[in-house]
């Protein structure tokens, strides 16, 4: 009888330490979810957010430009937009001052001398982009290059060409089989 009611002590005792253990980690799991703090986006698209003289210094370098949408990245302000129907880039500094002017197009918004400079040592490609950085006194275009083989990067600055990459095509002008870089 004794042995009868030391079992049914210790089942009462585990019940209960069961019950309690299942309330405490209830009761953790439930104090554990952890409330994230509001993010604020430092972005916006709209002119509102840029200062006076980055507006300025904007409207007098780009007065064709269309569709632009503005956005702040590390003090800087950063403007999007369409000019001469391509697309653009433009980076000032809070006191208005461009850092560089980006844009994007093709083989056709090329000038004619940097054209036939690439096309010269590059005659059996296709030239698939075109891109023109402008920053301080410089003037620098990117171009991609492809044919059945070889996916190339060229830039041409001051008249100088220089290949940047050279890649081996697998067959897709998309999908890349071997990266081979050298330097010539």
């Amino acid at each position: 009888m004794v042995q009868l009611k030391r079992n049914a002590m210790k089942k009462l005792i585990y019940s209960l330490l069961a019950g309690i253990l299942f309330s405490l980690i209830y009761v953790n799991s439930m104090s554990a979810q952890i409330k994230l703090p509001e993010v604020l986006v430092l972005g916006s698209n709209s002119k509102k957010t840029i200062t006076e003289k980055v507006a300025r210094s904007f409207d007098y370098l780009f007065k064709e430009a269309s569709d632009v949408k503005w956005t702040e990245v590390n003090k800087r302000f950063v403007a999007k937009f369409i000019m001469d129907d391509q697309r653009n880039q433009a980076v000032f500094t809070p006191n208005g001052i461009l850092v560089y002017h980006l844009t994007y197009g093709f083989e056709k918004n090329l000038p004619k001398n940097v054209r036939a400079q690439i096309k010269s040592q590059y005659f059996d490609y296709t030239i698939t982009s075109a891109i023109h950085i402008r920053q301080d006194d410089r003037s620098i275009w990117l171009t991609s290059l492809v044919d059945s083989q070889r996916l190339i990067s060229v830039q041409v600055e001051n008249g100088v060409m220089k290949e940047i990459e050279n890649y081996i095509n697998g067959g897709d002008k998309d999908a890349l089989a071997k990266v081979v870089k050298y330097n010539q």
